[in-house]
């Protein structure tokens, strides 16, 4: 009379729940992958920068940098996470589960291709950065692509201004 009588847990669009006694948690969403292989990254690049010497002569020394990111990775990536815990499924959108699965594997190809281009110093760092962000973000747009015009101004500004702001500030030299 009490038992399980098709009552069901909330749904969010990362994780599912079976609401029978054992409450399993299955990650399911592209969204969850993703954080969960950021964290993983931030984790990775956190043991390794254990190796980097201390500072010598700069106060703050050179792991501190990426060690702040790798934080930063993993704290919006736990954010990504618990917020698909608490928010509530929306209502599948015919293919839309596939279309997101699509889009994060083509990200993390184009993702993939930028890496090998920096580390191999193919092209100029602020050229590389604007392709690959101009790439993304068109990528992951929506049609109709009105903002094709916006997304080229913006990953320029920020590939060649970062690629600026390194060299001629930081005097760092970028592949």
């Amino acid at each position: 009379m009490f038992g399980n009588q098709g009552v069901t847990a909330p749904v969010s669009p990362f994780f599912s729940f079976d609401a029978g006694v054992s409450m399993k948690i299955r990650v399911v969403g592209p969204d969850a992958v993703f954080a969960i292989l950021c964290i993983l990254l931030a984790a990775a690049v956190l043991w390794d920068l254990r190796t980097v010497p201390p500072p010598v002569f700069d106060p703050i020394g050179s792991a501190a940098v990426p060690r702040a990111l790798a934080w930063l990775m993993i704290a919006f990536s736990l954010w990504v996470l618990i917020s698909g815990l608490i928010r509530k499924a929306k209502p599948a959108e015919g293919k839309g589960g596939r279309a997101q699965w699509a889009a994060m594997i083509c990200v993390a190809a184009i993702t993939l291709v930028y890496a090998v281009f920096i580390t191999f110093a193919w092209l100029d760092f602020g050229i590389v950065s604007a392709l690959y962000l101009f790439a993304t973000i068109t990528f992951l747009e929506r049609p109709p692509y009105r903002q094709i015009p916006f997304i080229l101004l913006l990953s320029t500004g920020i590939g060649f201004g970062c690629d600026h702001v390194f060299t001629q500030f930081f005097f760092i030299d970028l592949p």
